[in-house]
């Protein structure tokens, strides 16, 4: 009720009464009821200008690439942060921010596409009519805002008001990994079917059209895609990888594969939630994926043009997230680590009674570090900048080892959430997903829900903890999301909040 009656809008002292009405008999959270009114508003005047970060990796031929740049202590920039308004661990934020050209902030969680202006304050809300979760990242293409539900259903929104244009549905079940749409020349690219196999991913891509939401082209998958994240070559294909490795590359038009570069001999049955980048040039692929034990990684680099597999390294620690590449071309970033383990309290047995199960869950927190640094093998976790001729080192940096169960957040939240009856947790990897800003530095977000912020300043080859890093506490993990940027700021998000700093 206070948060109702804290809103502004022009339109709403008069229709208040009547929508309230309304809706108060079909809806029932407190999130259907804001997004309804928030929605109310009159047609939006014309907009123009280019989208600063359009999609969850920024623009094409520029993936993860910025010209902004942020004070050396990133701590100093922080502006504001966002949660639900039904609180930090009311929902799981999916990410990855969004820039429309006026800066303005677009961000999915669970319950609730959310924009916000450049200061934080809500612009709408949108929700499907069911009220179901939405947990892919959505794409901005001209004055809309396309997503993807986990009921399979696409669905596009008036980027400046928030009104409904289309709602279709292309199958019955998503996986509840964290997919991305993608939105370009008029195709709308989403994955769909989840993998009963793997109880994640899903095996088919589809090509929709971004007027109506109408099926253009069906492509079957032989192994889930995980994490879906389609990136344009520039040629008229766009590249995507499965669990194993495995990268496809396709056309845009009509979903036909061109090639597809399988994961060599032994690394078959590997897993990875991790994908594949391009450089700037459209000209190459690099591919991150675990091996079968995920205790190890590797990354592989594949001409574009036939799919032909350049070199591999093998990692020191697991490969969970996307390599970036420097606008040059010839080095890039990756942040290496394994997978964690869901909270504690997910891993017990059912026999348990509550109350015990209750104890054990707290009795983890409270110990954290000090009771798994004795019962697990600490999670290594590295940043590694390299030579994308050959793969070569040109720097790394161990990070601290993460010596609990499960990432930062998803212990603290596990029971709001639960007793919300929405997901408990988040299940993030070690890392979010890097970007390079217009100085090369690299900010990535941590397992430990520390963003770190690392460059070589004075090119020796190696990284001064005390004056080359720089770190400030989302105090979450992130899932696969990287720091989108506009003129003046970074939004990052972690699993329960976004956070913006301002140059």
């Amino acid at each position: 009720q206070d948060f109702v009656q804290g809103l502004t809008h022009p339109l709403l002292p008069l229709q208040l009464p009547r929508i309230m009405a309304a809706l108060v008999v079909l809806c029932s959270s407190l999130a259907c009821l804001l997004a309804a009114l928030l929605s109310a508003a009159t047609a939006a005047p014309a907009h123009s200008g280019v989208h600063y970060w359009p999609g969850a990796r920024g623009h094409v031929g520029a993936y993860m690439l910025t010209n902004e740049t942020l004070p050396r202590n990133v701590s100093s920039a922080f502006a504001w942060k966002f949660t639900h308004p039904e609180g930090r661990f009311a929902t799981v934020m999916r990410g990855n921010p969004l820039f429309d050209s006026e800066r303005n902030v677009v961000i999915v969680t669970e319950n609730g596409l959310f924009k916000l202006d450049p200061e934080g304050k809500i612009i709408w809300v949108y929700l499907l009519p069911n009220l179901m979760m939405q947990n892919v990242v959505p794409s901005i293409m001209g004055d809309t805002v396309y997503g993807l539900a986990y009921d399979a259903t696409a669905y596009a929104v008036d980027l400046w008001t928030g009104k409904e244009l289309w709602r279709r549905q292309h199958g019955v079940i998503i996986g509840g990994d964290t997919a991305y749409v993608d939105a370009y020349e008029g195709i709308l690219l989403a994955s769909v079917d989840v993998s009963p196999k793997f109880n994640g991913g899903n095996l088919r891509v589809l090509g929709l059209n971004t007027s109506d939401g109408g099926l253009l082209w069906d492509m079957k998958l032989d192994l889930p895609t995980w994490n879906f994240n389609p990136l344009h070559t520039g040629n008229g294909s766009f590249i995507f990888m499965d669990v194993s490795g495995g990268v496809y590359c396709v056309e845009h038009r009509s979903g036909k594969q061109l090639w597809y570069a399988r994961v060599p001999h032994p690394y078959e049955s590997s897993f990875t939630d991790g994908g594949v980048m391009l450089d700037p040039a459209g000209k190459t692929a690099f591919a991150c994926s675990s091996l079968d034990t995920a205790r190890y990684g590797v990354m592989r680099a594949y001409r574009i043009k036939d799919g032909e597999r350049l070199w591999e390294k093998f990692l020191p620690t697991g490969c969970t997230s996307w390599p970036v590449i420097a606008r040059t071309g010839d080095w890039g970033v990756l942040a290496a680590g394994h997978f964690v383990d869901q909270p504690l309290v997910m891993n017990l047995p059912r026999f348990l009674p509550d109350l015990v199960k209750l104890a054990l869950h707290f009795f983890s927190l409270f110990m954290g570090e000090r009771l798994w640094s004795k019962l697990m093998q600490p999670v290594h976790t590295e940043i590694i900048a390299f030579e994308t001729a050959t793969g070569a080192t040109r720097w790394s940096y161990r990070t601290p080892d993460w010596k609990r169960l499960a990432a930062k957040g998803d212990e603290e939240g596990f029971f709001e959430r639960t007793m919300r009856k929405r997901n408990g947790i988040c299940l993030p990897t070690t890392w979010g997903t890097p970007t390079l800003s217009g100085d090369d530095t690299v900010y990535v977000g941590h397992v430990s829900g520390l963003l770190y912020a690392v460059k070589d300043h004075n090119g020796d080859g190696r990284i001064d903890p005390d004056t080359e890093v720089s770190t400030f506490d989302m105090d979450a993990a992130p899932l696969p999301n990287n720091p989108a940027w506009a003129p003046g700021m970074m939004a990052v998000a972690s699993c329960d909040t976004l956070f913006v700093f301002k140059s």
